[in-house]
């Protein structure tokens, strides 16, 4: 059987080739050879143009693994990303409260130079894509520096203090 001429195709067998990355895929398999050219594609490791883009919360990991690299590297002593502790977990944490943007009124202030931390809720939300960054790692579980009871600890802390403060948005 031949097969059937289609204007500007190459008529070339997908299943004979292997698959560059970077180009865009445009194939009209007969409907029986949809699964099979699927899986091929998967097999391949092929990734479509989209893919090249990362997500909102790919952008976020990633700046934030670089600000705690950072952070990590102007400790004394100096670390990095591989062998951080708990310790250093929360004080990049508190490093980060401290560039917040909501005033927190403590009890005796004249509400003039009151601190500008971060909303609890903005540092809950760090405790995710910063997990991600150690499991990416390997560091499952207890060996994850942000599962240490430690971090669980600053941060139930962190949530009381800022509930027993009038906390003011800018």
């Amino acid at each position: 059987m031949l097969p059937c001429a289609t204007p500007r195709s190459s008529g070339i067998n997908v299943f004979a080739q292997s698959l560059p990355p970077d180009h865009n895929l445009y194939v009209f398999p007969p409907f029986v050879l949809i699964a099979p050219l699927l899986k091929y594609i998967l097999e391949q490791d092929f990734h479509c143009v989209y893919n090249h883009y990362p997500s909102p919360y790919q952008q976020q990991k990633s700046e934030l693994e670089l600000q705690l690299s950072q952070f990590l590297v102007a400790l004394s002593p100096p670390r990095t990303v591989t062998s951080c502790t708990a310790n250093g977990i929360v004080k990049f944490l508190i490093s980060k409260d401290m560039s917040g943007r909501n005033v927190a009124h403590l009890s005796l202030c004249s509400r003039a130079f009151c601190p500008k931390r971060l909303a609890a809720g903005s540092v809950d939300s760090l405790m995710s894509p910063l997990r991600a960054i150690f499991y990416k790692m390997g560091r499952l579980n207890d060996s994850n520096p942000v599962a240490h009871p430690l971090v669980k600890h600053y941060l139930k802390f962190f949530r009381q203090e800022q509930a027993g403060l009038a906390i003011t948005p800018i």
